[in-house]
């Protein structure tokens, strides 16, 4: 988390290039679930579906590793 409502990820988490036909196409949907652990599933602190996303501009134009960020 980087605010109350923000947490940072990778661009190309949100933002996801087809390496084959090199185009991409945004996710669906990003559910944040902290603390959430895989090997028990829980959901201590409940769980947020994103209502907006936001990537470097380089990832998004060219998909330049240097901008490969994203916030939800």
């Amino acid at each position: 988390m980087i605010a109350p409502n923000h947490i940072a990820t990778a661009g190309h988490c949100i933002y996801i290039k087809d390496e084959n036909s090199n185009t991409a196409e945004w996710c669906d949907y990003i559910v944040v679930t902290p603390a959430n652990r895989s090997a028990y599933p829980s959901q201590p602190y409940g769980m947020a579906l994103s209502q907006t996303v936001e990537v470097g501009s380089y990832w998004y134009d060219s998909f330049d590793s240097t901008d490969d960020w994203g916030v939800v």
